[in-house]
């Protein structure tokens, strides 16, 4: 029943959005519908590594002259959800 309302809302928002992101490995309804609504417009974002600084998939530099830091945590800005829903899809793809 839940699927059904998600699908129902989405749809009306970016139908081939939706029906692509249900296509992956990992990504049902709940998932498709939660990146879509984080997301919004695709177009807005000039590149991949814009739309991964959005959700803050970007790990911090850590570096000085040669030196290179290898171990650095991930950065806590962006958008909280979009991270979730894409972190949970790809365990979800692991298992």
């Amino acid at each position: 029943v839940i699927d059904n309302a998600i699908e129902k809302e989405i749809k009306g928002l970016n139908p081939n959005a939706f029906i692509i992101l249900q296509s992956i490995d990992g990504i049902g309804s709940v998932f498709a519908g939660g990146i879509i609504a984080e997301i919004g417009d695709i177009s807005a974002f000039h590149s991949s590594d814009a739309l991964a600084k959005y959700a803050g998939l970007m790990w911090k530099s850590n570096q000085s002259g040669d030196f290179n830091g290898e171990d650095t945590p991930m950065m806590k800005a962006g958008n909280r959800y979009l991270r979730y829903y894409l972190g949970e899809a790809a365990n979800s793809m692991r298992k």
